[in-house]
């Protein structure tokens, strides 16, 4: 499956139209041949009316069917092209409004009170009158306007009725009874590992009527992913599917390296808990607090896949699960890296470059061994500016560390530079990546990264700002991103003839450290390690054979963005454990309206993530609606 296909909110199915047409008038002239060819067509000798009736229908028919199916070419082309032009923006902010390419979604109102798309009206189609008059894509944030030959098909497209492409055959509803059951009828098969295991569940996703295939293979991908981003162990953490459906997954955290106490932030904050209200949910909960044992029982049966992936790739959660230490030096010693040994011994190697594009400002980046994990712990120095003691061609020998050998050096003291904060990459015991953003004192920093030092480029996050460790995940989708492989690439990092250096001395180390052969040796086979690892981990759950990783977009933040987005009366309906095919109207009533701020929905219009989910001394709003439709009741969580 190539990445245009897995990404194609179009026929999941994949059937040609017009084959199927073609090959239905082939029949039809095997079954009734014509004796004779004319100019002007066939002559049909036998002289029956029904004959030439039934050749017509033959004759029009492909006609028919190839109008269709060039309405459903430009419906695809026309969806791929907003998927690739709007998405960066429309996914990741919350103020933007959001569409998700679907029906439901382009047709839901916009700020303008206009929908998104009105089927063969152009001017009241919020999209186009955007496009039209030139404010999207947004200026300045380096997007280039839309192609008249792109204009040109987004307009035929809303033209000829803004058709969208078949979704395929409809899912059956799952509900939550069925869900606990599932769960279950899993820990009665694994007594022994019943206190270990952990449920996750794309259910709400399955039963949404505007979430396709493809989306759902996403969400599991992202699922498999963070957990071993987050992961302590050698050993890669496979989800072992529950039901049929592939809706609900288990995994033992024992295959993470995690403890009990590690996922207590978790349990704290999970938004989604209810003790549930139906008297057959209520049977298999009870059920399941029995299995796993009333004093270790969370009362979460399960956790939302998206939820995680969106949350516990950030601190304190990321923290907390991968055991990330304090420190740049703490995590030295769970590394076996000795930074000062190596810049005494020069046997580090070192790139920098004076325009990195996650920085505005120069940066540097070292590879120190790590004897521990059989690779390189890779630390950026990162800058306010690019004056002053952040001027890398004239102060190239820093950091300014207690152990720096020139640091004592009163003539070399000016050729130390003083960065402001930095980046670590280091490898997982499974060869993949974890990530740390320090100041510059080499403490962790668990809060945003300024965007004046450095920023995120694909705002994983939501935002410009940089977040461990979803906005390094994000970036480094393939490893050390692009920045590293332009250090170690001729003619891109700077070399020793273009620094400031004064004396022999000073030359020596920097044509030691400046090794550009060793910095590409040092990347190259940390790349070959994480791609490695990547593509056993993602392959079961993403791509084909022949697939480049590459070709698809990035699962976490792909998937976190979309969690974010904007949540439509149907999102609502299918969270809530409701049947959204059963219409509108679900969520009607005075008091979701006035107690909950549920207005909108009843109006068929989104409301935001954060009012949804956002925890408050009763819970969350999910929680308080769920009680007040008796669907269940908050659950007061409790570490392990």
């Amino acid at each position: 499956m190539s990445g245009e296909a897995l990404f194609d909110f179009a026929d999941s199915c994949g059937h040609d139209r017009n084959a199927q047409s073609r090959a239905g008038f082939e029949m039809k002239k095997q079954a009734f041949p014509m004796q004779e060819a004319w100019s002007g067509g066939y002559r049909v000798q036998s002289g029956s009316m029904m004959l030439l009736g039934i050749l017509l229908v033959g004759l029009l028919a492909p006609a028919a069917h190839g109008q269709k199916s060039d309405k459903l070419d430009i419906a695809r082309r026309a969806l791929e092209l907003l998927r690739n032009r709007c998405d960066s923006c429309h996914v990741s902010h919350a103020e933007l409004p959001e569409f998700s390419r679907d029906r439901q979604s382009l047709l839901l109102p916009s700020t303008s009170g206009d929908p998104f798309v009105t089927p063969k009206n152009l001017e009241k189609s919020e999209i186009w009158q955007r496009v039209k008059s030139g404010q999207m894509p947004r200026k300045g944030d380096g997007r280039p306007p839309l192609t008249d030959s792109e204009k040109s098909l987004l307009k035929s497209w809303i033209d000829e009725g803004a058709e969208f492409p078949p979704g395929g055959t409809a899912r059956p509803f799952m509900s939550r009874d069925i869900m606990l059951q599932a769960i279950g009828a899993h820990l009665s098969t694994h007594p022994l590992d019943r206190p270990f295991l952990r449920y996750f569940s794309i259910t709400h996703l399955h039963n949404n009527p505007n979430v396709d295939e493809a989306r759902l293979r996403l969400t599991r991908a992202a699922l498999v992913k963070a957990l071993n981003f987050l992961s302590r162990n050698s050993q890669i953490v496979q989800p072992d599917p529950v039901d049929p459906a592939r809706t609900i997954y288990a995994v033992d955290i024992r295959t993470g390296g995690w403890q009990a106490g590690d996922w207590a932030c978790l349990d704290q904050s999970y938004p989604y808990a209810l003790v549930p209200h139906d008297r057959q949910e209520s049977a298999h909960y009870n059920d399941i607090t029995k299995m796993i044992g009333a004093g270790t029982f969370t009362g979460i049966p399960y956790y939302r896949a998206d939820w995680f992936v969106a949350t516990a790739t950030r601190a304190p959660f990321y923290d907390s699960l991968v055991g990330l230490p304090k420190t740049l030096a703490e995590l030295e010693q769970q590394l076996g890296a000795n930074i000062q040994r190596e810049f005494d011994q020069q046997s580090f190697t070192r790139a920098a470059l004076l325009d990195s594009g996650v920085s505005a400002q120069n940066r540097v980046i070292d590879a120190y061994s790590a004897t521990n994990r059989s690779g390189y712990v890779w630390v950026t120095y990162d800058f306010k500016s690019s004056t002053k003691g952040a001027n890398i061609t004239r102060l190239p020998l820093g950091p300014d560390f207690k152990g720096n050998p020139f640091r004592g050096d009163a003539k070399r003291k000016s050729l130390v530079f003083q960065h402001d904060a930095g980046e670590v990459i280091f490898r997982l015991p499974n060869g993949l990546h974890g990530y740390m953003l320090v100041d510059a004192a080499g403490k962790r920093l668990d809060g945003p990264g300024l965007v004046e030092i450095v920023r995120d480029p694909n705002e994983s996050s939501g935002t410009p700002q940089v977040v461990n460790s979803i906005s390094c995940i994000g970036c480094h989708k393939l490893g050390l991103r692009d920045d590293f492989i332009r250090a170690g690439s001729a003619g891109k990092s700077l070399t020793p003839e273009a620094l400031a250096l004064p004396d022999p001395a000073v030359r020596d180390f920097a044509n030691v450290v400046f090794d550009q052969t060793q910095f590409k040796k040092r990347l190259d086979e940390e790349q070959h390690q994480f791609l490695a690892t990547l593509s056993q981990v993602l392959k079961p759950f993403l791509y084909e054979e022949q697939a480049d990783l590459a070709h698809f977009p990035e699962p976490v933040t792909e998937v976190a963005r979309f969690y974010y987005r904007n949540i439509s009366p149907e999102d609502a309906e299918a969270e809530l454990g409701m049947d959204p095919r059963k219409g509108n109207g679900q969520l009607n009533g005075r008091s979701l309206r006035d107690d909950f701020g549920l207005g909108p929905l009843q109006l068929n219009r989104p409301i935001k993530r954060s009012v949804w989910d956002a925890l408050g001394p009763a819970g969350s709003t999910f929680q308080e609606v769920a009680s007040e439709l008796d669907i269940g009741h908050r659950l007061d969580t409790h570490p392990r």
